[in-house]
């Protein structure tokens, strides 16, 4: 999974514990989460901006 925060952790836990629970195989579940980029809008990076003093990333949410 390459989604920052504990929430995060946690919803692909609950994933996981009904994946398994519904005998989804356990290839599968990994193939899954880790081909999950997220929703559109949320924590797309558009790059960094020059400012003074350095650089500013930014981060559609």
């Amino acid at each position: 999974m390459n989604m920052p925060g504990n929430h995060n952790v946690l919803n692909s836990l609950a994933t996981i514990a009904i994946a398994t629970d519904e005998g989804v195989s356990d290839e599968a579940i990994v193939q899954g989460l880790s081909g999950f980029q997220g929703v559109g809008r949320r924590f797309q990076v558009y790059g960094e901006l020059p400012v003074d003093g350095g650089n500013v990333m930014l981060v559609d949410d």
